[in-house]
């Protein structure tokens, strides 16, 4: 086993590990080589702030404004702009392309993309739950904003209430909004859903990420899938009230074994000026905008799709968001099998992978 580099002595890459292993059963030698990576200290918008690892599907009428990247197909259905680059998967091609852009040039390349997934740390645990409703405050036309507003079985009352379980934070009832602002800080949600006209603000200068855990550990498992773990209705926002880049993060932990979704409803806006930055990111989790939805920042999952009369931005400032710097968490990064037996000390251990 070693750590091997491309050039022996050079460096690997920050908070990556690469084995290379060799075995052998039954008469049979095989050498394998495996890199990991962690999401700590990463940078998954420094290249392109659209991201679907599975594929990027458009539907008719929608604009997608900056670079984006997949390991599949991009799929267009007419009528569509896309400005930007777009990088597809090698082999992959352009559905329904090429594309086009009103102002300027879209260029279509190929290449890998790699997300590495969430990691939470101790965030499940240890974070700001327990500021709802009392530190973060609710707000509404309505007299009885704070029976609209649910957390963790309970209204901003401190009633008991049915409209939302274990981790799950729901504002509005379908009929009535309610406005809540955030003043800072990580929390841990299993699932937010904003009712129409409702809305989740970060106050002034603060800094806030929201953890969505796995649906496993939210006690998901059981019901039908896909699990939408964050769901925006017509007319609902979540928007950054000034400070500084990258002051609102929604990162989904997901799972391999149980589908879970965010899904932006019509109408649904973020700070539609585009000067401050709205991140999603869920490698193991799809990510739908619904028909005549506006998103602006960037967005990250394991698969991105629109319906109709959609327009996604990204802003610069999204380039420089770096994933939490969490104990490093290694998750599979690229696997190779490898030709020939392991080479010589003097020789780079992954030589003919």
């Amino acid at each position: 086993m070693g750590f091997p580099q491309e050039a022996p002595g050079a460096p690997l890459p920050a908070h990556t590990a690469q084995i290379v292993s060799e075995g052998n059963t039954g008469g049979v030698t095989r050498r394998v080589d495996l890199t990991m990576r962690s999401a700590s200290g990463q940078t998954p918008f420094s290249t392109a702030g659209i991201v679907g690892l599975n594929s990027i599907s458009l539907d008719s009428n929608s604009e997608l404004h900056g670079n984006s990247a997949t390991n599949g197909d991009l799929t267009l259905a007419g009528n569509d702009e896309v400005c930007g680059n777009t990088q597809i998967g090698p082999g992959r091609t352009v559905i329904g392309g090429p594309p086009t852009c009103t102002t300027g040039t879209p260029t279509v390349t190929q290449g890998v993309t790699s997300l590495p997934p969430v990691n939470q740390g101790n965030v499940a645990f240890d974070n700001s739950n327990g500021n709802f409703f009392t530190v973060n405050p609710v707000t509404s036309t309505n007299a009885n904003a704070q029976r609209l507003a649910c957390f963790n079985g309970r209204d901003a009352t401190g009633a008991v209430s049915t409209s939302c379980g274990s981790r799950e934070l729901v504002l509005g009832n379908g009929a009535s909004g309610v406005d809540v602002t955030l003043n800072g800080g990580n929390y841990s949600l299993c699932k937010l859903r904003l009712d129409q006209g409702s809305h989740l603000f970060v106050a002034n200068g603060a800094k806030v990420t929201i953890y969505f855990d796995s649906p496993e550990q939210c006690g998901y498992s059981g019901l039908p899938q896909p699990i939408v773990q964050m769901d925006l209705n017509q007319n609902t926002s979540i928007e950054v009230n000034g400070g500084t880049s990258q002051n609102m993060r929604l990162l989904f932990v997901g799972s391999d074994t149980i589908a879970t979704k965010v899904v932006m409803s019509s109408n649904t806006t973020q700070n539609v000026a585009c000067n401050q930055d709205f991140i999603i990111y869920g490698p193991r989790t799809d990510i739908e905008l619904a028909a005549n939805s506006y998103f602006c920042g960037a967005l990250a999952g394991k698969t991105v799709s629109t319906r109709k009369n959609v327009e996604v931005s990204t802003s610069n400032e999204a380039e420089q968001y770096s994933l939490p710097g969490w104990v490093d968490h290694y998750a599979v990064d690229d696997f190779k099998e490898c030709a020939g037996p392991m080479p010589a000390e003097t020789a780079a251990p992954n030589s003919g992978c």
